[in-house]
């Protein structure tokens, strides 16, 4: 038997814990193709059975579509880590001990498939001498005698991983961070601030340099400051205040320029900028109805309660 690329076996009984995603992946150097569903690497799962799968396909000249192939890349190569033991690379002598101890079968063996050559009569059921993967305990599943509302997750299971890793943020915009306030005469206009929510800021501290990067103000205790952030808005550098306080229950950015860049509906994408440049992050308004919106709105998985607010990270 010849093996073309690398094979990597995972085992779904050693804690009878399956292993279940069906992810494929196809890339070149500018473009990547990404297939995730239901159906497996067999007849069945590609070709007889009904089954459903997601295509994207991914244009690697884009720092997006970059990003998030290597948030994909690295998944897989998590799951492809051999130094947990419950991942193995396949070779030849490993596929026949597999074949010997049943932890695989021929399709020939499958329940109503046919075998032509008699070759699953070949192969007598054997008893397991010896584990060949590591068993790890997973989590039970909860008691479901009593069902509690659960607040939806702010990423998915596979960012929430690597929350420490997240470069980009998004949010969408309300009328207080994108409106003026009272504009009758003899009324003060509002401060020009964009509120975040203190789920968002908490959820990746690092991105907004939080608490490290702040400094408590001395006059009003428990209010905390990072002032003087360089953010490059279009063609301009604007200093903006990142400003937090218990009694406001939120997180603050003081902008002028980044209160003007938007309307209500629109999204505010911020992204953290490493290396030696003059500004610490890039902004961006995404508008609505503009053609990257549906992409950054479906990155807004954060709820907030009683209002419209979306929020989000990625990598």
């Amino acid at each position: 038997m010849t093996l073309n690329g690398r094979f990597w076996v995972t085992p779904e009984d050693e804690n009878e814990s399956t292993f279940h995603p069906k992810l494929y992946l196809f890339k070149s150097a500018d473009a990547a193709d990404l297939v995730v569903g239901s159906g497996n690497l067999t007849t069945g799962g590609l070709f007889t059975n009904y089954e459903a799968s997601l295509a994207l396909s991914l244009d690697l000249t884009a720092a997006s579509d970059r990003g998030l192939l290597g948030l994909i890349d690295r998944t897989l190569d998590e799951w492809t880590d051999p130094t947990h033991g419950t991942v193995r690379r396949l070779d030849q002598p490993f596929l026949e001990d597999l074949l010997r101890q049943r932890y695989v079968v021929l399709e020939a063996q499958q329940p109503g498939e046919p075998d032509p050559e008699g070759r699953a009569a070949a192969l007598a059921p054997r008893v397991r001498t010896q584990a060949l993967f590591a068993r790890v305990g997973v989590r039970a599943a909860p008691a479901g005698a009593r069902r509690t509302p659960q607040r939806p997750p702010a990423l998915p299971p596979v960012l929430a991983a690597t929350r420490s890793l997240v470069q980009g943020f998004v949010m969408t915009l309300q009328q207080t961070d994108a409106g003026f306030g009272q504009t009758t005469r003899g009324t003060a206009r509002r401060s020009p601030e964009i509120f975040v929510p203190l789920a968002a800021r908490d959820f990746s501290p690092a991105f907004w340099g939080w608490q490290d990067m702040f400094s408590e103000d001395v006059a009003r205790p428990g209010k905390w400051d990072r002032r003087a952030v360089r953010v490059r808005i279009g063609t301009q550098i604007a200093e903006v205040n990142m400003m937090t306080w218990p009694v406001k229950h939120d997180f603050r950015l003081r902008s002028e320029a980044l209160r003007s860049a938007g309307t209500v509906g629109d999204i505010l994408r911020l992204e953290k900028v490493e290396g030696a440049v003059d500004y610490d992050y890039y902004a961006e308004i995404i508008p609505s109805g503009s053609s990257q919106y549906n992409y950054y709105f479906a990155l807004c998985t954060g709820r907030v309660r009683n209002s419209d607010k979306r929020w989000g990270y990625y990598l």
